[in-house]
């Protein structure tokens, strides 16, 4: 056998990985054994020019039944980007315990030439055998995976038969024991208050309202990855799972039975049979026309403000529900009293859909992409000739099989008052196209998360004002007059003037009116563009508080914006308080400014450009 003298060097990368989260704190844990062997290993093949790469990829604390591993990931993306040569495994189920995972790791690996070596069971996937031998030690692995995965749920039901907690966050107003709750004294009023409003609102938004009214608020929370949710406000949909929780009565889930609890109630159990028996007729008349899983766009949809948009339910006609996106409301929105979006559901989803087949039918665009993520020769034709029956599949297809589609192909839309932009993936839409339409679309999960080569969609739209009653930044004078300056209030003046002028005296010409009033027709032009100062400007010159710097010239002179905040800026003016703005009823000249003006939510009108 031929041995080359000078092989190409080989970037080494490995990955290491641990299920549980005991024991990482020691100073040499788990994690540190696999990458030592793993190190010793690359350095036995000097010789066929393999080196280490400085870069670590441990992921301790995370299960290997998906790919959803932050470490898993960015080797991923640097295998995109050509940085790593080959990949070194302790052993094969570090990497993944699923068949169908490793499968598709491998077509990824393939695709972008990079070799995947497990150090303690030697396989060579170049071959036959190999392979056979790769996919039986990994059919074991899942197996073992799906037995642990067995024992766990089995101990967690033989704990919860006995009425003790057998683990997991735990339920508002208690706290745990060993493996018994004891009620949180101060956590239980909250729960108790809430119960008691909702006996008696019989509404979930009034009970939330209520909890933001008196600050009862939940816990601070965490996940896995160490991140604190400081947000601790009650939505609705938190409330409803308080009022559902049979823990509060004294009984535990157990499958789908419920069985007595070592702890003590905290909701009698008349209290809680109003409530149940109100939730039952608020969900009769709440009947809807699809279920919630078939909304297309949930999870994915966003604000212009960045607030995620779920699915609220309207009103019933004739037993169907009108169905909306609208922004849930956070804190930072409340304080800069930034109202919800809201959209109908069924239009939005109709216009991405119909976007996304302009996109497939429009072949220099399509090409375009294609060819960046570099499809080309043979395939670019094929992909192009098969993108218009692709289009025509996306009209034909049934909510369920659709929602993966669209999934797989946005990576993020954001909606705001004119516009919605989607993020769509270019290597997701050349999947998409070469599918054979047999079966269920599945996504691909080992490069579903990253999206090295994407598209910006934009599509326009058209948006009204939901409130009647629009806000003007116009706030009360508190004090006396301040240091008021005669040639600016002369300035505004004669701009009402002028405008007045212009509106009784239309059919005279320009210099003719400025004539009148010993203007030159300049300067007259620029009295006119005074008009269109803001209001709280043009006060603020009148009661005498304007900045020093703000002088004759400066406002004569300027290429003056026409909207308000640019003129605040330009003019040295701080931003008017929200909460101070005096309500006037339908100014038809300051409609103009809808996201900072109004207090009632933008309802967005997704149909007006829908193809016909």
């Amino acid at each position: 056998m031929d041995i080359d003298p000078n092989p190409e060097p080989q970037r080494c990368a490995i990955y290491t990985r641990k299920s549980l989260e005991l024991g990482l704190d020691q100073e040499f844990n788990s994690l540190e054994t696999q990458r030592a062997i793993c190190s010793a290993y690359i350095a036995s093949q000097r010789h066929k020019a393999w080196r280490e790469l400085p870069k670590h990829y441990d992921d301790g604390g995370w299960s290997g039944a998906t790919l959803n591993r932050p470490e898993l990931q960015n080797l991923l993306r640097d295998v995109e980007t050509g940085l790593i040569d080959t990949i070194i495994v302790y052993k094969l189920d570090r990497i993944t315990r699923t068949l169908l995972d490793f499968v598709r790791l491998m077509d990824f690996f393939e695709r972008y030439h990079v070799a995947f070596v497990s150090i303690t069971q030697n396989f060579d996937t170049s071959e036959t055998m190999g392979r056979l031998i790769l996919n039986v030690l990994l059919t074991f692995a899942q197996f073992e995976r799906e037995i642990a995965a067995d024992r766990i749920r089995d101990k967690q039901r033989l704990i919860r038969s006995t009425g003790r907690w057998p683990g997991g966050t735990t339920p508002l107003g208690y706290s745990v024991r060993r493996h018994v709750l004891q009620i949180n004294r101060a956590e239980a009023q909250r729960v108790r208050f809430i119960f008691e409003r909702f006996a008696e609102l019989r509404s979930l938004a009034a009970v939330e309202v209520e909890c933001r009214k008196y600050g009862v608020k939940g816990r601070r929370h965490g996940n896995k990855t160490g991140r604190v949710f400081s947000n601790q406000t009650l939505c609705s949909a938190t409330i409803s799972n308080v009022l559902r929780n049979p823990v509060y009565i004294g009984y535990l889930k157990c499958g789908s039975e419920t069985v007595h609890g070592l702890h003590a109630p905290i909701i009698g159990p008349e209290l809680w049979a109003r409530v149940q028996d109100a939730r039952s007729r608020l969900k009769q008349r709440r009947r809807t026309n699809r279920p919630y899983q078939y909304n297309l766009l949930s999870g994915l949809l966003y604000d212009c403000f960045g607030r995620r948009m779920g699915v609220h339910r309207g009103k019933v006609h004739k037993g169907v529900a009108t169905e909306y996106y609208a922004s849930k409301q956070n804190d930072w929105g409340r304080s800069q009293h930034q109202a919800p979006l809201w959209v109908r559901a069924d239009f939005l989803e109709r216009l991405l859909v119909a976007s996304l087949q302009n996109l497939l039918t429009d072949k220099p665009q399509l090409r375009a992409g294609l060819l960046k993520i570099g499809c080309f020769d043979a395939s670019l034709e094929e992909l192009g000739m098969r993108a218009i029956s692709a289009a025509e599949r996306l009209g034909d297809l049934d909510p369920r099989d659709l929602k993966p589609i669209v999934r797989s192909l946005f990576v993020r839309i954001e909606l705001s008052l004119d516009r919605v932009q989607a993020v769509l993936r270019w290597r997701e839409l050349e999947r998409y196209i070469a599918w054979d339409a047999i079966g269920t679309y599945r996504l691909d999960s080992a490069s579903n998360s990253r999206c090295t080569e994407t598209h910006l969609m934009n599509v326009a739209l058209s948006s009204e004002r939901g409130a009647r009653k629009q806000l003007l930044p116009i706030a009360p004078r508190e004090g006396p007059l301040g240091n008021r300056s005669g040639p600016l209030c002369r300035l505004v003046r004669d701009a009402r003037s002028a405008q007045q002028l212009v509106e009784e005296s239309r059919t005279q010409p320009v210099f003719e009116l400025a004539r009148q009033m010993r203007k030159s027709e300049c300067n007259f032009l620029r009295l006119l563009r005074l008009n269109y100062l803001a209001p709280d400007i043009a006060l603020a010159i009148l009661d005498g508080t304007q900045p020093p710097t703000l002088t004759r010239n400066m406002l004569l002179q300027a290429d003056m914006p026409l909207d308000w905040a640019l003129q605040r800026r330009l003019f040295g003016f701080t931003p008017p308080s929200p909460t101070r703005s005096l309500t006037v009823s339908e100014p038809r000249w300051a409609i103009g400014s809808q996201r900072v003006l109004g207090p009632g939510p933008a309802r967005v009108r997704a149909e007006a450009l829908l193809p016909s």
